[in-house]
């Protein structure tokens, strides 16, 4: 007698979220994305996961990472934009997970979400002038990290995850430049 055996099974990953890590960048300095991905299918994976920016689409690609999850797990990737070739304005964040074999539910393998608004070093206000207004910002967030009561990533222009020195040295270098 031949018996069968039958394994049945969903092959599924998705992106959950996308989160740049402040909404205002200096133009040539670097930013943090953060995207959430799962494994929502019942087999171990691997896949590549691309972070992107845009003003309207095409979509410019920051950076591809390949990962492997086990079934039901996620994690979530940090990808480092370097804004240098971007040029200043408003701009859109997205994600998106390559689909593996035999996955058929692909909707939730792209998510576009976030703004990054990409302005002149030192400005914190968003505002594309760098003053007294964005000093105050500086001061208030001064010799702060993460996690730390009055950090505001917006001040930490290198993106180094604590305000200080180099940070009022960016700030300094572009006083009173902009195009207000």
């Amino acid at each position: 007698r031949d018996y069968k055996v039958y394994a049945f099974g969903v092959h599924d990953v998705a992106v959950t979220n996308v989160a740049p890590f402040k909404g205002i960048v200096g133009l040539g300095y670097p930013i943090r994305i953060n995207v959430t991905v799962e494994n929502q299918g019942t087999f171990t994976e691997t896949f590549d996961v691309t972070a992107y920016y845009f003003v309207m689409p095409p979509m410019t690609p920051i950076e591809t990472k390949t990962i492997t999850l086990t079934s039901g797990s996620s994690i979530v990737l940090t990808f480092r934009w370097n804004t240098t070739g971007a040029g200043k304005g408003n701009f859109t964040i997205a994600a998106e997970a390559s689909p593996v074999p035999g996955e058929t539910d692909t909707l939730d393998n792209s998510l576009t979400d976030g703004m990054v608004q990409v302005t002149i070093p030192g400005d914190a206000t968003g505002d594309d002038w760098v003053d007294v207004s964005d000093f105050a910002i500086l001061g208030a967030a001064w010799f702060k990290g993460p996690g730390m009561p009055g950090y505001d990533p917006c001040t930490d222009f290198d993106d180094d995850d604590f305000v200080d020195v180099s940070d009022f040295a960016i700030l300094g270098k572009y006083w009173f430049q902009g195009d207000c």
